[in-house]
């Protein structure tokens, strides 16, 4: 992206906040569906536009990771270990079709769990740079890539084709947040409870 197009994009960014600015003010003096669908496009615009300018400037930066199964707001989900390379998430989805859905991460290489929850997200540092509140995100140029391809750049069997395949994902849900290295992510719809699901193996 040119110098004069970033500088677009950035001025565009700063009227979309004002512009949110604007609408949450007009929420708390009174309670609109009007406003609040507006609330959910403008944010929705700042996303955008913040990745644009974050990509623009070398930035690492999230984005949407299309996930079959989507949760709500208020949605928690529990994390199991299934494997040092793989780990499983299960949550209640909003198709609510009388069931849950499990994200297993696929050739896992390493998992956080715990904190920040939707209260303190906007400490993440990817807020402002495209992280959204709620659902699956991808990051691109992802220093949490590179710190580990360093670590591991020493191994005698390094290889730098293998770590191209890794992605960074951050799994953002109402109490908790999961940040991963994995290749991929499969989801899939299975017919149990959150709490009997756990049952089968460790909770983290």
């Amino acid at each position: 992206m040119a110098l004069e197009d970033s500088s677009g994009v950035e001025s565009e960014l700063r009227r979309l906040r004002l512009a949110l600015q604007a609408v949450t003010d007009a929420s708390r003096n009174q309670f609109s569906p009007k406003l609040l669908i507006e609330h959910r496009r403008i944010s929705e615009q700042i996303l955008i536009a913040e990745r644009k300018v974050a990509q623009s400037q070398g930035h690492s930066f999230a984005e949407p990771f299309h996930i079959p199964y989507e949760w709500s707001m208020s949605s928690s989900a529990k994390v199991l270990i299934r494997s040092p390379h793989s780990a499983s998430i299960a949550y209640n989805h909003l198709k609510n079709s009388g069931g849950i859905a499990v994200i297993t991460l696929m050739s896992l290489y390493k998992i956080t769990y715990g904190g920040p929850n939707d209260e303190a997200r906007h400490g993440h540092p990817l807020t402002g740079r495209g992280l959204a509140p709620y659902g699956a995100s991808v990051v691109n140029h992802s220093k949490w890539v590179s710190k580990e391809k360093l670590i591991n750049s020493v191994h005698h069997q390094y290889s730098e084709e293998d770590w191209s395949t890794i992605s960074h994902f951050i799994l953002c849900f109402h109490d908790i947040q999961i940040e991963a290295l994995a290749k991929d992510l499969e989801c899939h719809q299975v017919s149990t409870s959150l709490d009997l699901w756990a049952m089968n193996d460790k909770e983290l």
